[in-house]
């Protein structure tokens, strides 16, 4: 599997955000052209293993798989802070285990804190389709969270456009769901494009209300490393504004790693406005990977604006892992201003990556009470914590007593939390009760409850000061994984404060899937005060999707009247 390919789609989903696309997960089966340059390609990327074909059932064509890899191997992995180095290390993990471990790993990466889930599940189940589609197929029919289950039938229905293009398109524009449709045709269109991109422009373009977003960067990117100019002209033709953006995003991006110099000038003669400045900054973050010393020099012939802001604060992130004293030096240069704290901030954020230790020492050095010293300390504080938590805590300890401090015990709690609950959680009964405790209380027990949350709730209620704060944590996380064990906990927690924050959380969480029993649970909050803003917050959301179902719950509900009548339109308190 090749770790660009993972790449391409980050980029893809990152541009979709940025100029406002809603875009499915897209499952990069399509390969990379390969032509970036070497360096930068073995730098990024993992061997992959090319082993034997055998043939399935259904005529998807099956790699052959090696031996299970050490399962111990995955949680370093995805503590891993430095993104490119995890993308990496993750991608030679999968390329070694075979089908049956997948869902386990799958399930692991799900479990893990951190937010690259959607690329590291993408990474997997991308590899997943290429070697065992039939055992993916049946995967993606079972009870999937949506985002999970998009991927999936999206790897899917990639391969099964490989082989037949015209029944891959058929069966996705017969599955039930829109998204599930959606996901699909994404995918078959990104296979389209690797053999005829004109063709797979004309599908996408025949698609109803444009749902396929992602596909149209695909088709892009391949269209332009086999003739640059008919690819550009096609963008700029496109009707939609939003697709011409993510056009020539797609463009940019795919130019800007085979020839970053031939991308900047391509990029200058493109019209002014929000489409360069954003296909700029696409330039900028590639050559800040590959060379940030003349990715700077092309900044320096930008105009100022708040476009350049953001590329100084990019091109100071990726400079600073690789050599953060020049960085530094090079921030300082910058005129005081928003501008230079934020490139500061990201220096300090891409020190941190590689050396959490000397970053949280630069920042301890920083004048005290300033913002930019409180975050400074505690991006490099998370950083040092998945390292070594223990010396982390030591130099937080020396720290004098104060606001700066309390937030960096904090983040150190809080992210050590995500790997070491017990640990963390022992640390926390050794502080002092007050505010940095009951703080620290409710991270640990958040993070704890991603990955154990019957053995979070167990320690929570041996905690003789256990906050309510703490218990709505506690609550909201487990109710995301599993509402029906959460409510199970929730009926034998004893009446009082802990268990009416419990509740809160609980109800608000389960509303988009239930608000009748969201109002229920609502209901049975002791606390007069918190019961009724409980209550009266589902039922304004509940107006806002369903107002007659919404209507007839608060007419029987155990609201004031006065309250009643400011929730039910055409009533007057």
């Amino acid at each position: 599997m090749k770790l660009p390919v993972i790449l391409a789609v980050v980029a893809a989903l990152g541009i979709g955000m940025a100029i406002g696309i809603s875009l499915a997960p897209q499952i990069p089966i399509f390969r990379s052209s390969g032509r970036g340059s070497t360096a930068n390609t073995e730098a990024l990327s993992g061997t992959t293993s090319d082993s034997g074909i055998v043939s399935t059932t259904n005529g998807i064509r099956k790699k052959a798989i090696p031996g299970i890899a050490n399962t111990s191997d995955l949680a370093a992995i995805l503590k891993e802070g430095n993104f490119f180095r995890k993308m990496k290390d993750l991608s030679a993990y999968i390329d070694s285990i075979p089908p049956a471990e997948i869902p386990n790993v799958l399930s692991q990466i799900r479990k893990a804190s951190g937010g690259l889930k959607v690329e590291e599940m993408t990474l997997l189940i991308s590899h997943w389709a290429e070697i065992d589609p039939d055992g993916l197929m049946a995967e993606s029919v079972k009870p999937q969270d949506r985002q999970t289950k998009s991927i999936m039938l999206g790897a899917v229905f990639g391969e099964m456009a490989d082989q037949d293009l015209t029944d891959a398109v058929n069966q996705a524009k017969q599955l039930p769901n829109k998204q599930d449709r959606d996901a699909a045709m994404q995918n078959i269109i990104g296979k389209l494009a690797q053999k005829d991109p004109a063709q797979a422009l004309a599908l996408f373009q025949g698609s109803p209300k444009d749902p396929y977003g992602g596909g149209l960067f695909a088709i892009f990117t391949e269209w332009s490393s086999r003739d640059l100019s008919q690819a550009t002209q096609t963008a700029l033709q496109l009707p939609n504004s939003r697709q011409r953006s993510s056009a020539i995003q797609a463009i940019v991006n795919g130019l800007s790693q085979r020839d970053p110099q031939a991308a900047m000038d391509w990029v200058d003669q493109l019209p002014a406005g929000q489409m360069r400045n954003q296909a700029q900054r696409s330039v900028v973050g590639n050559l800040a990977f590959q060379d940030p010393q003349a990715a700077f020099g092309y900044l320096s012939s930008l105009p100022s604006n708040a476009a350049k802001n953001g590329l100084v604060q990019n091109i100071a992130f990726q400079l600073a892992q690789a050599d953060p004293q020049s960085t530094l030096a090079l921030v300082e240069t910058l005129p005081p201003s928003q501008t230079s704290k934020f490139a500061l901030q990201m220096a300090i954020s891409g020190w941190a990556s590689n050396d959490p230790q000397a970053a949280y020492t630069y920042a301890s050095n920083l004048p005290a009470g300033t913002s930019e010293k409180s975050n400074l300390l505690q991006n490099s504080l998370s950083q040092w914590s998945r390292i070594d938590p223990q010396a982390a805590m030591a130099s937080v300890n020396q720290m004098p007593e104060g606001n700066d401090k309390n937030n960096a015990l904090n983040t150190l709690l809080s992210s050590w939390s995500q790997t070491d609950p017990l640990n963390a959680a022992a640390y926390i009964q050794s502080m002092q009760d007050g505010p940095a405790r009951q703080n620290a209380l409710s991270s640990v027990v958040g993070n704890w409850a991603n990955n154990d949350p019957a053995a979070a709730a167990q320690w929570l209620s041996s905690m003789p000061n256990g906050s309510p704060a703490a218990y709505g944590s506690l609550a909201s996380t487990w109710s995301r994984n599993d509402p029906v064990q959460t409510a199970s906990w929730l009926t034998q927690l004893p009446t009082g404060p802990a268990r009416d924050a419990a509740v809160a959380s609980f109800s608000g969480q389960i509303f988009e899937t239930d608000p009748a029993k969201a109002e229920q649970w609502a209901e049975s909050i002791g606390d007069a005060k918190q019961r009724q803003e409980q209550v009266t917050s589902i039922f304004r959301r509940w107006m806002a999707t369903d107002p007659t179902a919404a209507t007839v719950a608060v007419q029987n509900s155990s609201l004031p009247d006065d309250a009643k009548k400011k929730l039910l339109p055409g009533t007057k308190p």
